[in-house]
């Protein structure tokens, strides 16, 4: 229901145009009818009137300068201005405001309904442009995503529709983010939360692909920036998630030039990869040797080696170690000892389970040893000796 307000010192003209308009009919109230601008400027103030029907001089406030005020402060609100004989020169004063109809008194009906009818459908094209606007707003964020992932993975995009809804930044940056572990893909969406955070307003969309996530961000010019942000996400992730994914970042383009960046961020991101994995799999190699060299030793745990012996964070070795072997280091170390034992037992039977378990790490603590020996061969030492001895 649209508001109009009627304003005109002739009391004749304002009880006559009140009357005579069914207002219902187009959609409309009529909210108010007064004597002079400022009763006029006050009610607006206090209904916020779509169309205010208002004569150009009235006493307190004329109608120019009524609409000056109000155009100031409510700039949508809409003027069908009421002029006498000789007063064209106020109308074309108050074109400057915007001001487009005007009614020659004395107007009849037809004249004031064709002004109305004409006021409100512009406002309801308004309306419409506006909540077009306000639509494509809210799906604007899924587009940009849509278009990235089409533009990647080689659907085929106008260039228009990538101006259309990348029209922020002329440069764009990819960073692409490894996904591919059973850990990595289990958190993206906790990885993608805490990217958005870190980034903020650099961020202009983000995508999920089967291997990586992808960020398109503004590019900054010098990349150290970018970097150390790409490097806090990275370390949030690990002490909030205990892991560590990947990163890389392309050089700068046009949101057209998405594939050739892509490609630039996944061929650098393949090389850390490829370079972590082989530094990893040396790394895996070196605690393997250590727990042979050290298997009689008691102090020999994930901690103990990780600060004395490789001078590495414990938890991420931990982690690295079950990744490369599918196994927990204390259950390896564990397995390494018992096997050294069985050969032992195989090698002499004057062994002691005594001398056992002080040689494999165990200290001056046969009955744990001999628990251990049982629940990893399902023999106490004393069965597996006799049975090595007396083989069926």
């Amino acid at each position: 229901m649209y508001k109009v307000l009627l304003a005109d010192d002739e009391r004749i003209i304002l009880e006559g145009i009140s009357n005579m308009i069914e207002w219902h009919s187009f959609g409309a109230s009529l909210v108010g009818a007064v004597q002079n601008g400022t009763d006029a400027y006050q009610l607006i103030l206090r209904e916020r009137p779509h169309i205010v029907i208002s004569d150009i001089k009235m006493p307190g406030m004329g109608g120019l300068e009524l609409i000056e005020k109000v155009s100031r402060e409510y700039p949508s609100t809409r003027f069908i201005l009421l002029t006498g004989f000789g007063q064209f020169e106020y109308a074309k004063k108050a074109m400057t405001f915007g001001v487009r109809h005007y009614l020659l008194k004395p107007c009849n009906e037809s004249h004031i309904t064709d002004s109305l009818k004409s006021v409100i459908s512009e406002l309801k094209k308004e309306e419409s442009a506006k909540q077009v606007k306000t639509d494509l707003e809210r799906i604007r964020p899924h587009l940009k995503k849509q278009v990235l992932k089409e533009l990647i993975t080689g659907e085929n995009i106008e260039a228009d529709a990538c101006s259309r809804f990348f029209a922020e930044p002329k440069n764009i940056k990819l960073i692409l983010f490894s996904v591919r572990s059973e850990v990595e893909r289990r958190h993206v969406s906790d990885l993608e939360k805490i990217a958005g955070d870190i980034l903020k307003c650099s961020v202009i969309t983000s995508v999920r692909l089967k291997d990586a996530l992808v960020f398109a961000v503004r590019a900054e010019g010098d990349d150290k920036r970018l970097e150390k942000k790409i490097d806090g996400i990275i370390r949030r992730s690990y002490e909030q998630f205990q892991f560590e994914p990947a990163a890389a970042l392309s050089g700068s383009g046009e949101i057209a030039k998405a594939p050739v960046l892509y490609e630039h961020a996944r061929s650098k991101l393949h090389k850390q990869t490829s370079e972590a994995e082989g530094q990893s799999s040396a790394l895996i190699r070196k605690m393997l040797d250590l727990i042979q060299q050290e298997a009689a030793n008691p102090k020999l745990s994930l901690k103990w080696a990780a600060r004395n012996m490789l001078y590495m964070n414990p938890d991420y070795l931990g982690k690295l170690f079950k990744q490369e072997t599918g196994e927990k280091f204390s259950s390896y170390v564990t397995k390494v000892r018992i096997e050294k034992a069985m050969a032992k037992m195989e090698q002499t039977s004057a062994i002691t389970i005594g001398t056992l378990a002080e040689e494999l790490g165990f200290g001056n603590n046969p009955k744990y040893f001999s628990l251990v020996f049982k629940k990893y061969t399902g023999y106490t030492p004393s069965e597996y000796r006799k049975r090595e001895e007396n083989p069926i």
